[in-house]
């Protein structure tokens, strides 16, 4: 089951998304037979299955995106516990999991730095 909840009221242009997948699909799991390599470059579904993971209750601008983006290619590639073991799973599902771990990771520092960067300006 997978489900999205998209709420436009911030404004136009701007929208928050929330989604969630309780058995997510796992089509890693063939590009991992086929290429005969454990999280090989050319896979990028896992990418884009957890994309939305790291931008629950941000807004939808150009920055929020890019700052996901590099948020997560840095939790990525640090694998924070328990990324890096979760890694080992067979079937792909080592593959989609540490980017899981990698989003939450990388939701915790959007927060954060969004924190740090408008908190401050607020009167």
């Amino acid at each position: 089951m997978v489900g999205c909840c998209t709420d436009t009221s911030p404004g136009p242009g701007k929208s928050r998304a929330i989604c969630f997948s309780p058995s997510p699909p796992n089509p890693v799991s063939g590009g991992e037979r086929q290429f005969g390599v454990k999280d090989d470059l050319r896979i990028v579904a896992d990418e884009y299955l957890t994309f939305p993971l790291r931008m629950i209750g941000l807004l939808a601008t150009a920055g929020a995106l890019l700052l996901a983006f590099l948020t997560h290619r840095l939790c990525d590639i640090l694998k924070p516990p328990p990324a890096r073991s979760l890694q080992r799973l067979p079937g792909g599902w080592g593959i989609v999991l540490d980017d899981v771990i990698a989003s939450v990771y990388a939701l915790a520092l959007n927060y954060g730095l969004y924190r740090l960067l408008f908190s401050a300006s607020a009167p």
